[in-house]
């Protein structure tokens, strides 16, 4: 998969509660983006997605596939969105999912990015992933580390 802009329709907005176990309230945006089934057909089939990154309940969003949620005891896979250029490590997505994917044995793979182990100027390792687009390369081989805050 490669990253792409889509259109998510929200039916879990942030701070709702499950329909069936009202004691679930929502952390983030839930919903479900219109894809073709497959070549050939007109029918649509929902693909599920988790919208991080906007902080109020929305009914609809335009956002970055940023990541997947695999499922290895669910065939079903959950795409994650994002704003426009807001990136996510493989941990805080992990965090920010938690409250639904604690039911599954899954994992999240970043799309269309390679990314690096990340390291301080005296090369010990921060203990987090960094995005490549995220790193400059510096004389020697040592790489600058580039953060991005948002406010």
């Amino acid at each position: 998969m490669r990253e792409e802009t889509v259109t998510v329709k929200i039916d879990h907005p942030l701070g709702s509660t499950d329909e069936d176990n009202p004691s679930v309230v929502y952390p983030i945006n839930c919903g479900y983006v219109d894809v073709e089934r497959t070549a050939g057909f007109s029918e649509l089939d929902k693909q599920r997605v988790y919208l991080l990154g906007v902080d109020v309940a929305v009914d609809e969003y335009i956002g970055e596939l940023i990541a997947v949620a695999r499922r290895r005891d669910d065939p079903e896979t959950v795409w994650i969105i994002a704003p426009e250029n807001i990136s996510y490590t493989i941990q805080q997505i992990e965090e920010m999912i938690y409250f639904e994917e604690q039911y599954y044995d899954s994992f999240v793979e970043i799309v269309d990015e390679e990314l690096w182990d990340a390291y301080d100027e005296n090369e010990k390792l921060l203990g987090f992933d960094l995005k490549r687009s995220q790193a400059k390369s510096l004389p020697d081989g040592v790489y600058h580390v580039i953060v991005n805050v948002y406010t």
